[in-house]
């Protein structure tokens, strides 16, 4: 939403303001290293991107225009550009899913898998309607002793905690909120140009939360 603002922005002082704030955040985001946040940056700088050329900038569609009319004329920087691209992908889920070279991380999946076992051992016991609000945690103390292990209080993905929870039905509903908001985000979309902006700057921060609460 910073981002938006700073690109709306016609007055000096907030423009500074949003330019230190969005720099101070990359050493954070650098140092932090949370495989899950750089998956929800990814995911919100994605969706920001896309709505930002589709629905806010005349002069940023009419440059993704000219850069794909000048793409389908030259396939050697296509292949670069995609080649490129591939292998930044590439890099984040081999750091996220399979790299083991880490001091502090595990395999992403790896590291979840401790709590979606437990989570999933009671959707199977109780499919429709789950264990219970706020009974993650007993269902975790049958797959773990605590002690020694330290409490943990959600199974570390919100979709997977809900349905343990709440069941089939919990997650169904959970679906439906997540689309509910979507379109109603989406059908907000007003005519003014710093509006569209402001709103195109949720619907980026709620794709990185969504992103974010898959693993976390």
């Amino acid at each position: 939403m910073a981002a938006a603002r700073l690109l709306v922005s016609k007055q000096r002082l907030p423009q500074i303001f949003l330019s230190v704030l969005l720099l101070a955040a990359l050493p954070v985001a650098v140092f932090a290293y949370s495989r899950v946040g750089l998956l929800g940056s990814l995911a919100a700088v994605t969706v920001f991107g896309g709505l930002w050329v589709a629905v806010v900038s005349p002069k940023a569609r009419a440059r993704t225009q000219w850069l794909f009319a000048a793409a389908r004329k030259s396939p050697y920087t296509t292949a670069a550009f995609i080649g490129l691209l591939l292998l930044v992908l590439t890099n984040v889920a081999v750091s996220a899913f399979w790299f083991e070279g880490n001091a502090t991380h595990s395999r992403l999946l790896d590291a979840r898998r401790g709590f979606w076992t437990p989570a999933w051992i009671g959707i199977q016991a109780v499919p429709l309607l789950g264990s219970g609000p706020g009974l993650y945690p007993a269902l975790y103390m049958r797959y773990q002793s605590m002690p020694p292990v330290r409490p943990y209080l959600h199974a570390h993905s919100l979709p997977v905690n809900v349905t343990a929870e709440s069941g089939f039905l919990g997650g169904a509903t959970l679906l439906f909120l997540a689309a509910e908001i979507g379109v109603t985000v989406w059908k907000a979309l007003p005519a003014a140009r710093d509006e569209r902006a402001r709103y195109v700057g949720i619907c980026a921060a709620l794709a990185g939360l969504a992103a974010h609460l898959l693993f976390d």
